[in-house]
């Protein structure tokens, strides 16, 4: 073979080893932008399908926790409310 080609083939390896550790960092930022972008997609994801699962027992448990404060039972805060006089609380907002 001839030592021009022989050089030109040499070059041309070189070249070569070097646009293939580009590709591979390249390949590399690819990966890890993916895996992150991932990563943060779950991160909004499964907080909302654990709150859908999770959430709609604890508030009817607060709801009724709130409906007795109201008065929707007997013992609640609506029965005292409701012991009160209007005349009393007139009283109190003059003093």
């Amino acid at each position: 073979m001839e030592p021009e080609i022989r050089d030109l083939i040499q070059k041309n390896n070189e070249v070569l080893a070097e646009a293939t550790k580009t590709l591979n960092k390249v390949k590399r930022y690819l990966f890890w932008g993916y895996f992150w972008s991932v990563v943060k997609i779950l991160l909004v994801i499964v907080p909302l399908v654990v709150a859908i699962i999770y959430l709609p027992p604890l508030f009817s448990d607060f709801m009724k926790s709130y409906g007795n404060l109201l008065g929707d039972s007997n013992d609640g805060l609506g029965e005292i409310l409701k012991g009160i006089d209007p005349n009393t609380i007139k009283n109190l907002k003059l003093k």
